[in-house]
């Protein structure tokens, strides 16, 4: 559960995965037309955070954009919210292999100790292709995620069509087209416990 302190000018709501419980999704809305809204967040789960990484989107553009990471300690952490904008936080506790310990931007410049991660047509009608390589550890899982946090689909990468089934490098097809409009979030888990996402947009 969530709750807002005043949710005349604020709503908040919160969730962590069902099945991945190192990782928690918090939405909040600074409802107010004309002031900045400085959140405190406290989080009472048993699991422990340490890194928030933060999409928004704002009154003029209908879009949700990374806007960066905040690093915290005690399941606590304060974000200032511009007026009338909504906030995505994905929390994740990097001590821990299972948390979500990179979030890259997905070209090949990026791509570290993990490897690349390629969505494109991005934004597409529902077909995405999701293309990744040069990664140091084998490709175990993908999941589709909607902005609250719900697993919308999700494969085992042993079971699907790849180029090469459990290696570090492959292709795959996503079809979304059962899905409604909007923002959705890639993972691509590797067999290491990290994991990598892209922001995907399916529009028509």
């Amino acid at each position: 559960n969530a709750s807002a302190s005043d949710w005349r000018i604020s709503s908040v709501y919160a969730a962590i995965q069902s099945t991945d419980s190192t990782i928690m999704t918090i939405m909040a809305m600074n409802k107010d037309y004309d002031s900045t809204l400085k959140a405190s967040f406290t989080i009472t789960a048993n699991s422990k955070f340490n890194k928030a990484d933060i999409y928004a989107m704002n009154q003029s553009d209908t879009l949700i954009s990374h806007i960066g990471s905040l690093g915290f300690s005690g399941n606590k952490f304060t974000y200032t919210l511009p007026a009338k904008t909504a906030y995505h936080f994905i929390l994740s506790d990097t001590s821990t292999v299972t948390g979500l310990a990179k979030i890259g931007s997905g070209g090949p410049g990026d791509s570290g100790s993990e490897g690349y991660l390629l969505v494109y047509p991005n934004p597409s009608g529902g077909l995405f292709t999701l293309s990744f390589g040069n990664a140091n550890a084998p490709i175990k899982r993908i999941e589709v995620l909607d902005v609250l946090g719900n697993v919308c689909w999700s494969e085992d990468i042993r079971t699907t069509a790849v180029t090469t089934p459990g290696t570090t490098a492959g292709a795959i097809q996503l079809d979304l087209q059962g899905l409604s409009n909007g923002v959705y979030f890639v993972r691509v888990g590797k067999e290491n416990g990290l994991w990598q996402v892209k922001k995907l947009l399916k529009e028509q």
